[in-house]
């Protein structure tokens, strides 16, 4: 498995839990609402939208390095 493979998959996976992480967190905000849950949450979010184009970025850079 190459490198390329491996950062692939990590970012797939860090995507997932940090769709997961933003739930909960929001979740904590709506029962609590103390400023932890809120940085927790607006971080959270943050990144879970940013890592989907960082693997898009990532993807068409390593366009010519295979998965091999």
């Amino acid at each position: 498995m190459s490198l390329k493979a491996v950062h692939i998959f990590f970012v797939t996976i860090a995507t997932a839990i940090a769709v997961f992480f933003g739930v909960w967190s929001v979740q904590q905000v709506l029962a609590t609402g103390t400023a932890a849950d809120w940085v927790l949450a607006i971080l959270a979010v943050l990144m879970a939208l940013a890592l989907p184009p960082y693997g898009v970025w990532f993807l068409k850079k390593m366009k010519k390095v295979g998965y091999v």
